[in-house]
């Protein structure tokens, strides 16, 4: 079990390179949009206008990652509910206030 000051030290964001990058969204023309909403092999998901976040496990570790792939600050309820999970991940998704809206489990 970790004391306060670390817990509080693993929340801050430190701005270091953590070596991974999110998948940006590509553009696509207005024609194209009713084949993707009707295609089978793809899929689509609400939008919470929220800030990106990649969450990463090693261990007892977990980085928040932003979309330049910089490490910051993870709000403690989604530390917590990931610090739960009994298996390294990396999840990709749209935190809102200290909800993750997952999209993409990446690891």
């Amino acid at each position: 079990m970790q004391d306060d000051d670390a817990l509080a030290e693993l929340s801050k964001d430190s701005g270091e390179d953590s070596g991974i990058r999110c998948q940006l969204l590509n553009p696509v023309e207005e024609v194209e949009i009713t084949r993707l909403l009707t295609d089978d092999r793809y899929c689509l998901q609400e939008k919470h206008d929220g800030r990106r976040l990649m969450v990463r496990k090693r261990g007892d570790e977990i980085t928040g990652i932003n979309r330049r792939g910089l490490v910051v600050s993870v709000p403690e309820p989604i530390r917590e509910a990931v610090a739960m999970l009994p298996v390294d991940v990396l999840i990709d998704g749209e935190a809102v206030g200290v909800t993750l809206h997952a999209f993409d489990l990446l690891k």
